[in-house]
């Protein structure tokens, strides 16, 4: 009889403490959610109000931050109008949400740039992103479209560069390009690996352009021969 009963109270105590477990799971849970929200509420306020931003997402290098005004984002990517401490237009960066751990504005150095910026004409080409299947998929479809050059970063690793060939559920697949205009290849990089990327920004058109300076003077070469 005492046996039954220890059994019956282990029993009733487990119970408990799933109960509890489950409880403080639900409530971590719902706390990420509030945090979420709040968040989206934050990014949505500097878009609307086209604050130039300062956003800090490498926990490698923390004092190292992206400065730019925030073009669009959902809950797991958000793409930033990118501009060069100089001021200068620089293309588009994309961000994991998750990443970023710090965003500054209305500081020194945001009103330092942003009357650099003001001082340039140029400004950056609209980017669309809209897209049922989330930011990510419709920036690697305009680049596919437009044939603009994308720096990957993977895991933190070295950024690979190139134009995107074509996207998949599961992967993207690029033509890769050297620092200096030469096509180097094909790479297949699993979606979930990437964990930044940048879309034509001045470094990527300047690879751009040597690319078709090397393709003009070969078919030039051709053509000479042939004359």
């Amino acid at each position: 009889m005492e046996a039954k009963v220890e059994l019956m109270i282990n029993i009733r105590n487990q119970g408990l403490d799933g109960k509890r477990k489950r409880k403080n799971k639900n409530k971590i849970g719902n706390q990420e959610g509030e945090q979420m929200n709040d968040y989206l509420k934050l990014l949505e306020m500097l878009k609307s109000s086209q604050r130039l931003v300062s956003v800090f997402s490498d926990i490698e290098e923390p004092s190292t931050c992206s400065v730019g005004y925030i073009h669009q984002f959902d809950e797991c990517w958000m793409a930033m109008a990118h501009i060069t401490p100089e001021g200068f237009e620089d293309g588009y960066i994309f961000r994991k949400i998750e990443n970023i751990f710090r965003i500054d504005f209305d500081g020194v150095y945001e009103k330092k740039v942003e009357y650099l910026q003001n001082q340039n004409l140029k400004k950056h080409e609209q980017l669309n992103l809209c897209s049922e299947k989330g930011i990510f998929v419709a920036a690697m479809n305009e680049a596919m479209r437009t044939k603009k050059m994308m720096a990957i970063n993977v895991l933190g690793g070295d950024d690979v560069i190139g134009s995107v060939y074509s996207i998949s559920e599961s992967f993207v697949t690029m033509q890769k390009f050297t620092d200096f205009g030469d096509e180097d290849g094909l790479t297949v990089i699993p979606l979930e690996v990437i964990t930044k990327f940048n879309y034509d920004n001045l470094d990527l058109r300047s690879i751009n352009c040597l690319n078709k300076y090397k393709k003009d003077s070969s078919n030039n070469g051709t053509l000479k021969a042939k004359n």
